[in-house]
């Protein structure tokens, strides 16, 4: 039943925002249990799923990752370093981020965040593939949640710069605003505080000051290549309420400075998920996505672009620093 309502939803996503209608699928694969289901749930709606892993100097084995895509029948492509078709100025940039990924990963501060970091990398290694191999469209296997806490995200910035009036951006400050709004919201005796936090995200949202960065359909960045979420409707609850059940072993994260981190050096969407959302009601979240619904363009892309007008999203925060802060 709840595979069937998965299948169900990812079907509808893709219906209604138009999101691929070739048979050939490329799906962006870490090996976790996001893109794993994505994978299986592509293939049952029957298209030719090809999974994407990309390395970008991590040095780790694929061991689980490579047994579960034989598992399931599904091809797989490989990128890291080597891939003869990127830039030598990207591979200096991935180079560089590598170095500002461990330089960062025990930064109390969290003026910078690695995962921002390695994300930059992996879109440079996918987009090059992509370019060179004329595929305009990678799957993401991003969920509902996911599109929630990126949400926060921008709401909590938009609260301590621009509500609480600070000019710059300061990790163990932002860090408590979470969690205290989050212990607060979580008060299921506080029904007066849940509705004005619900009006204050529609009028924000209303407003184009604070979105998602993870809608259905998002194009990256000086390319012709678009990132689809057929997932855009499920939610992490479902994914992993599936999966209870079953003995899959999943490959472990590639995250080289998991080990470093602390409680302490979450990233904000980190924080989010750790102190709000996964501790919430299906129904508040289901309360919440509804706003970032309305957020979306009818075509699935996003209303505003968060990260590429974070500036404005930010007003007053400002780089002080030498190093940049990457939020």
């Amino acid at each position: 039943m709840l595979y069937n309502k998965i299948i169900d939803k990812t079907e509808k996503s893709i219906s209604n925002y138009g999101l691929f209608s070739q048979k050939e699928v490329y799906v962006a694969f870490s090996g976790g249990k996001d893109s794993m289901l994505l994978c299986m749930v592509l293939k049952e709606l029957g298209y030719t799923v090809n999974a994407i892993t990309i390395d970008v100097g991590y040095n780790i084995e694929w061991k689980a990752l490579k047994y579960n895509l034989e598992w399931m029948g599904v091809n797989h492509i490989f990128l890291d370093m080597n891939y003869p078709n990127i830039s030598n100025a990207h591979k200096v940039q991935i180079v560089n981020n590598y170095k500002d990924i461990i330089r960062t990963s025990s930064n109390i501060h969290g003026y910078e965040t690695p995962c921002t970091l390695c994300y930059n990398s992996k879109i440079l290694l996918l987009s090059s593939w992509a370019k060179f191999n004329n595929i305009d469209t990678i799957v993401f296997a991003h969920h509902a949640t996911d599109a929630i806490a990126s949400f926060l995200k921008s709401y909590y910035y938009y609260k301590d710069c621009v509500t609480n009036n600070n000019s710059k951006f300061e990790y163990l400050r932002y860090l408590k605003l979470v969690k205290d709004n989050s212990a607060l919201l979580l008060d299921d005796t506080n029904v007066d505080l849940w509705n004005t936090f619900i009006s204050d995200l529609k009028v924000l949202s209303q407003k184009n000051v604070i979105g998602t960065d993870e809608p259905p359909k998002k194009t990256i960045l000086n390319s012709n290549i678009q990132i689809v979420r057929p997932f855009f409707e499920v939610y992490d609850t479902e994914i992993k309420d599936y999966f209870s059940d079953k003995k899959y072993i999943f490959q472990e994260s590639e995250c080289i400075v998991s080990k470093l981190r602390t409680k302490k050096s979450l990233s904000p969407r980190e924080m989010i998920h750790n102190y709000f959302l996964n501790l919430t009601t299906t129904e508040c979240q289901h309360e919440m996505m509804a706003i970032v619904k309305d957020t979306i363009t009818l075509d699935g892309f996003f209303r505003y672009n968060v990260r590429n007008n974070r500036d404005l999203i930010l007003g007053r925060y400002k780089d002080t620093l030498k190093t940049r802060i990457k939020l």
